[in-house]
């Protein structure tokens, strides 16, 4: 930032966390801005009749242009009377009143840039202001949040965060004149344009590996890595040919299913569930489990594979002794089936997809070990099968690492975005003659 410079003078703002202010900046509470306040409404199912109308969820805020992603937009049946002090207008400000969480706080803001006729959930609160520009307001939110300045006015019961939005209200904050609110606005909506772009680049750069990550999978528990290797019609429609040398079982054949429940203090301190194992990679974190609700003890080598929502990809191999959840299957190799190799075969997409078309159930779909026990599995010799794993663990490896090293990257940006957004809305650089 050391670009931009800062304003010719200063005084104090009498605001610990913000210091000094520009000389001509004033200090007000955010009440003073807010016109009016009104809860959402969420109504009814949609009846497609003239009471059907777009209802934003706090999910479709897009933190990234702080505004309303237009993406699947929820339709619902709301009373004429219900909306007519709610209809949405151009920059409104929308605030999370309820939701949130541990890594995720309540009080995300963005402004309303849709042309939908539209109300807001009954979890939102719809803010008209005056005397200000909304959209300098949403980045002094913006900047408010991510400082942690929210969650003085945050409540929690029964599980839920609720924002006090008459406290929160009255937080002071600082506010230069109405005319470079509009240009310190119109500067970060260019600036942090820039920044998502780049930002956008590298996810898209992530999903690529990602998708790499999995053809390399798929094509060498199925085919192996030997390209010369002639090939055999394998008899099943959905693995179809494979190595010639290769052999074909139901998995139910080639592993134990495990269900010990044993009281054994050392595999207790090793908790696995669902809730901290990495989609398609197998990976841990959120290692702090303590307890899993029906543990399952399961040993070095064993593959837990999810029958809860298979889409998820939640497999992990046992790097070491452990206990696991009731949705997890512990599957222990047999002597013909390497365990690393299996693990590389159950986290395969053909693998995943296959399971998922046989859950049951709405919410909560799940597989069974019938189905899952069912499935045929094409397999090499014991020897191919390590060369397969040693060559999937180097390669998964080398990805992993690329993914990790751009993940980082974006956190940089997305800090030295806030950075930005916090130093302009506050005055700490003048941004007045900037183009970004």
């Amino acid at each position: 930032m050391s670009r931009y410079k800062p304003y010719s003078s200063y005084k104090s703002s009498g605001i610990e966390w913000i210091g000094n202010i520009p000389e001509d900046w004033k200090v007000r509470r955010i009440k003073t801005f807010v016109k009016k306040c009104i809860n959402g409404v969420w109504g009814e199912e949609a009846l497609d009749d003239k009471n059907d109308i777009v209802c934003i969820r706090v999910a479709d805020f897009d933190m990234n242009i702080m505004g309303v992603s237009p993406k699947n937009l929820t339709i619902r049946n709301i009373n004429p009377s219900h909306q007519k002090s709610r209809i949405l207008c151009e920059n409104d400000i929308l605030i999370e009143k309820s939701g949130g969480g541990e890594k995720q706080p309540v009080g995300r803001v963005v402004n309303y840039n849709l042309a939908n006729q539209a109300v807001c959930s009954n979890f939102i609160g719809k803010i008209e202001l005056s005397n200000i520009i909304s959209r300098f307001m949403v980045y002094y939110f913006f900047t408010l949040y991510s400082g942690g300045i929210n969650q003085k006015a945050v409540k929690q019961t029964t599980g839920i965060q609720n924002l006090d939005l008459e406290f929160y209200l009255n937080e002071k904050i600082t506010i230069p004149p109405i005319t470079e609110q509009q240009r310190i606005a119109d500067f970060l909506d260019r600036k942090t344009g820039k920044i998502d772009e780049l930002i956008g680049k590298k996810e898209r750069m992530i999903d690529l590996l990602k998708e790499k990550r999995a053809a390399i999978i798929n094509h060498a528990v199925t085919r192996g890595l030997n390209p010369d290797v002639p090939l055999k019609p394998s008899s099943i429609d959905w693995i179809g040919d494979i190595p010639e040398c290769w052999e074909v079982r139901r998995l139910k054949f080639l592993v134990d299913l495990i269900n010990e429940i044993e009281s054994d203090e050392e595999s207790q301190t090793n908790c696995v569930d669902l809730e901290n194992i990495e989609s398609y990679t197998g990976k841990l974190f959120n290692e702090d489990i303590k307890n899993c609700l029906a543990m399952k003890n399961f040993a070095k080598g064993d593959v837990l594979f999810n029958k809860l929502r298979p889409y998820l990809a939640k497999v992990y191999y046992g790097s070491s002794k452990g206990c696991c959840g009731s949705e997890l299957l512990v599957l222990r190799s047999k002597y013909i089936i390497n365990p690393k190799f299996l693990f590389y075969r159950m986290i395969s997409k053909a693998i995943i997809d296959l399971v998922d078309n046989s859950a049951y159930g709405v919410k909560m779909p799940r597989s069974n070990w019938d189905f899952i026990g069912s499935i045929s599995i094409a397999y090499p010799n014991e020897f191919e099968q390590q060369w397969i794993a040693d060559f999937l663990d180097k390669k998964t490896s080398e990805i992993d690492t690329l993914i990790a090293k751009i993940e980082s990257a974006i956190e940089t940006l997305k800090e030295y975005r806030a950075s930005i957004i916090t130093a302009a809305v506050t005055g700490k650089i003048d941004v007045r003659g900037e183009t970004a």
